[in-house]
């Protein structure tokens, strides 16, 4: 810790040098909101507050993920929201057409990812509801424990996960997805991923969210920039969000770590993230910046790649 704090003083973001976009970014809506938050936010959470983050940062664009993934599903199903809706279907529905109002209002700075979770009997229609949306470029999903309670060993959810991933591949839909396992995620299930799901989508962009949970998960991140540096074709669509929490928590080999897959997954294919919802605990995008810029040992034309990145879904 004490290395980087040294390291945040010596080196900051040259003027001028600010990201294009910042890839995961949320608003919180009414229906997802809950009764009870424990992020502590009491109404919820307007493009406005974003877009003012935004400026403070200088960044121009950003994607918006809905934060209807969090309604419905084992045990999130019995969370009392602030809005209530009939049922988790339409509290689904309802989010992310509240949050599609929300990026609609500032339509030359926001794109937004509807939220599902992607096992639901209602995703995949609410997949193709989403794709004729104005404003909504991907989907976001979540495939892991806690409330997901997904298991890449289980036969039956991988093969629903492939089914929505060929749907959202038949619409040209792109994916944004947070990945883990029940019982554990590394190479094993990185494979399984690659080759039963990742497979059945091969048209369309898929962003591996939290730079696939670096800190807590490095062999699935070593497994996925393994399969990229071999120019493995199931990994040749997949785009690397950077937004892993506070840039303060790792030391300095886990930094080096991170850096070196950032460079086997190729730049190009690394995008900046900074997970804020505003007012939430993750730091503002302009902090997370240079905190980033600090801890990671990436050089400034490094950095320059990766701000400057472009994908097919945000420009």
């Amino acid at each position: 810790m004490l290395l980087l704090v040294g390291a945040a003083c010596a080196k900051t973001p040259p003027d001028g040098l600010v990201p294009y976009a910042d890839f995961h970014t949320h608003l919180l809506g009414p229906y997802a909101l809950p009764l009870e938050n424990p992020r502590r936010h009491t109404q919820p959470v307007s493009a406005e507050r974003l877009i003012a983050d935004l400026d403070a940062a200088g960044i121009r664009h950003a994607l918006v993920l809905s934060e209807a993934f969090w309604i419905g599903g084992p045990g999130a199903g019995t969370v009392s929201r602030q809005v209530p809706a009939p049922d988790p279907a339409t509290a689904v529905r309802l989010e992310n057409d509240w949050t599609a109002a929300q990026v609609a209002r500032y339509p030359a700075r926001l794109v937004m990812a509807c939220g599902i979770k992607p096992l639901d009997v209602w995703a995949i229609p609410e997949l193709q509801r989403c794709a004729k949306m104005p404003g909504v470029r991907a989907m976001k999903i979540n495939i892991g424990e806690n409330g997901d309670n997904l298991d890449l060993h289980d036969t039956a959810h991988v093969g629903g996960l492939r089914r929505f991933f060929a749907a959202a591949n038949a619409l040209r839909m792109p994916i944004v997805v947070h990945l883990g396992s029940r019982g554990g995620f590394g190479r094993a299930e990185v494979r399984i991923f690659l080759r039963e799901i990742v497979a059945a989508a091969p048209d369309i962009p898929v962003q591996v969210a939290h730079l696939s949970s670096a800190f807590q998960h490095p062999d699935a991140l070593s497994e996925f920039a393994d399969a990229r540096a071999a120019h493995d074709p199931l990994a040749a669509n997949l785009y690397f969000d950077l937004s892993v929490g506070s840039f303060e928590d790792p030391d300095r080999a886990t930094g080096r770590f991170i850096a070196d897959a950032i460079r086997r997954i190729g730049l190009e294919h690394v995008l900046y993230a900074s997970d804020e919802q505003p007012g939430d605990q993750h730091a503002p995008t302009a902090v997370n910046w240079r905190e980033m810029y600090a801890a990671l040992p990436l050089t400034e034309a490094e950095f320059r790649a990766i701000a400057d990145n472009v994908t097919p879904y945000v420009k």
